[in-house]
């Protein structure tokens, strides 16, 4: 009886916050960066690193490749121009993407990848269809256009392969994604197979993002490169780093980060490329196909990556975050984990681990959302994490993502973290939270490589710059009031699992 009142009264808190605007308690002025927060260790911690390939293997399923080139892209404003600059020659072109929204960005790269599929090129575009959902008008617009966006059935039409995951399952779902939930009551019925369906979903929701492309060299050979991280299509993501406003939708970019890599480890991506799009479509491809666009790529750069891919259908349903469980408990003591991430919620797995580094002296620096969050009840999750680690004692320096325009981010969007003074470097689409870790499939590179990581502690001295980041602290979260604290304690105890 205890325990059903207490998630009753979990789900009232929840349902509460999950109508509220993402409002955290005010960020107190002082609450200033401090330089010594993000600050790496003089110690050369090269060896406790060195020697996790074989637990890597083994938790993750994955391999570490030598011999790749591996360059940070930081904002969209890079992403998409190397994006675009990659495919408008490209004789291949895989493209996979949680959101591909119909706005400014939207249509330049379709009408790009249209372009390259009327010339010949083979060109695949993977997305998730509730992910791409931006409203009613969207919603609308595929009631009467076969559950199809135009946009998307402009792709089809120019040759494009298209193939959707997560397709809504009738009309009323579709209104409701689209912001009509009071339709619901004129439809009860409908509305329950709708929600029987979407639970059935949880399990998927295809978070991944690729943009891989191949050029035929002079020689014949196929030049393979892929560029990884956090970005969707649309102008949120592709405005990132500049003040730019879509003519379309007004939205401005958020701040992200992706991973542009050739070599080895692309045969690597190309595969799971295919094995998702196989999935989905429930018939294998060809073994001649596979071949022709996953030829062996030779060693380009001296970088060491591992791609690491989750997903719930699969034995690896936690190798992200096994991933992210070895790489802290590696740190040393006076060493530091590093991670910014658009939603931080760990799960109970994870914060077994970073309250073990924080008790054992390692330190933890953490910028996300809490304000600046576009979904509300992670917003509270957040709170509700950050509470629990500056309370678990150890050094726990935990920032709060300032909107700034002007700066080319009103929020941050990276996946991404780093792992003592030498250690590596992850990006890729999974956040720390339970979507990810639990429900999502997500895909990931850990990258070893001295001058990537140089250009990856550029940035992150600039995100938590007193310009950019406000420090969270125990008399911030004082300063709650009893329903806010009430409020996070409810969308925590029943969120835990689905934030």
């Amino acid at each position: 009886m205890v325990t059903w009142c207490r998630w009753l009264s979990a789900a009232l808190l929840a349902g509460v916050a999950a109508c509220l605007p993402a409002t955290g308690s005010p960020i107190a002025p002082g609450a200033a960066p401090r330089p010594t927060d993000g600050a790496l260790a003089p110690v050369d911690d090269r060896a406790a690193f060195a020697s996790l390939g074989p637990l890597l293997d083994a938790a993750t399923d994955s391999a570490a490749r030598a011999g790749n080139h591996v360059e940070l892209l930081v904002d969209g404003v890079t992403s998409f121009d190397r994006r675009l600059a990659t495919a408008r020659d490209a004789d291949l072109i895989l493209v996979k993407t949680f959101a591909f929204l119909d706005d400014e960005t939207g249509r330049e790269v379709a009408a790009l990848l249209a372009a390259r599929a009327r010339a010949g090129a083979y060109v695949v575009l993977q997305y998730d269809v509730t992910g791409s959902l931006h409203g009613a008008g969207d919603a609308e617009e595929m009631l009467a256009n076969h559950n199809e966006k135009r946009l998307i059935t402009g792709l089809r039409d120019a040759g494009v392969i298209v193939v959707g995951a997560n397709a809504p399952a009738g009309p009323v779902e579709l209104r409701e994604l689209g912001g009509a939930v009071g339709r619901a009551a004129l439809h009860p019925f409908e509305h329950l197979g709708m929600l029987i369906d979407r639970a059935h979903h949880l399990d998927f929701r295809d978070h991944e993002k690729y943009w891989i492309t191949g050029r035929r060299e002079a020689d014949g050979r196929l030049a393979l490169r892929a560029i990884m991280g956090g970005l969707n299509i649309g102008s949120e993501y592709a405005f990132g780093g500049t003040p730019r406003v879509d003519r379309i939708t007004g939205a401005r970019g958020w701040h992200d980060a992706d991973a542009e890599v050739t070599g080895p480890v692309v045969n690597d991506i190309v595969a799971r490329y295919f094995d998702v799009m196989d999935d989905q479509l429930g018939r294998p491809h060809a073994a001649e196909l596979r071949a022709r666009w996953n030829e062996p790529q030779p060693q380009t750069g001296a970088a060491r990556v591992r791609f690491v891919f989750n997903h719930p259908w699969f034995a690896n349903r936690h190798a992200i975050e096994e991933l992210y469980g070895a790489l802290i408990d590696a740190v040393p003591p006076g060493g530091v984990v590093r991670v910014e991430t658009a939603y931080f919620v760990p799960s109970e797995r994870l914060r077994e681990h970073l309250r073990a580094a924080l008790a054992r002296g390692t330190r933890l620096l953490v910028i996300s959302n809490l304000d600046t969050n576009d979904t509300a009840p992670v917003a509270e999750g957040t709170w509700f994490a950050y509470d629990a680690l500056l309370g678990a004692g150890g050094t726990a320096a935990l920032y709060q993502r300032i909107a700034r325009p002007d700066l080319g981010g009103v929020m941050v969007h990276c996946k991404v973290a780093s792992f003592g003074t030498a250690g590596p470097v992850i990006i890729g689409s999974a956040n720390l939270d339970a979507q990810s870790g639990e429900h999502n499939s997500e895909g990931v590179l850990v990258i070893e490589d001295p001058d990537f990581r140089a250009r990856f502690d550029e940035m992150l001295a600039r995100d938590y710059g007193a310009d950019r980041a406000a420090r969270i602290t125990r008399e911030t979260l004082a300063r709650s009031s009893t329903w806010q604290q009430l409020r996070r304690w409810g969308v925590w105890h029943l969120g835990e699992h689905w934030l």
